[in-house]
């Protein structure tokens, strides 16, 4: 029951089970819950505001986990283990925020931890505005 959103008191999720219903989302509230069918409008962060926040959780090179930005989200450094049936040399340090299927967004420091990351962006799940 993935939590896509939480503001004022509400929480909004989906089942990723409900595959044979139409798309709809589960709003809540002081154990009250209903579902909706309608698109749900989402706020969705600034790219540039969460590469500043990932690159200065990248700079202390500690774990986290939490939510930011309304979406939850997680870094984990460098680590100097490689990565099981990988060529790779190291694990690299990783950020993603986000729910896979609605909006994410990664930034992976595969060329090490003083270069620039490999950025990725999935929102497919984002009707945009004509």
């Amino acid at each position: 029951m993935p939590v896509i959103l939480r503001i004022k008191g509400y929480k909004f999720w989906f089942y990723e089970a409900d595959l044979a219903e139409p798309p709809h989302v589960h709003v809540g509230k002081d154990g009250k819950e209903a579902n909706f069918s309608q698109i749900l409008p989402l706020a969705i962060p600034d790219l540039a505001e969460v590469k500043a926040f990932a690159n200065y959780l990248h700079t202390f090179g500690k774990h986290w986990k939490g939510e930011i930005f309304g979406w939850s989200a997680e870094y984990n450094p460098e680590r100097r283990r490689k990565p099981l049936g990988s060529k790779m040399a190291f694990t690299p340090g990783d950020f993603c925020i986000g729910e896979s299927g609605i909006w994410f967004f990664s930034l992976m420091w595969e060329d090490g931890k003083d270069k620039e990351p490999t950025a990725f962006l999935d929102d497919r799940g984002i009707i945009k505005e004509q």
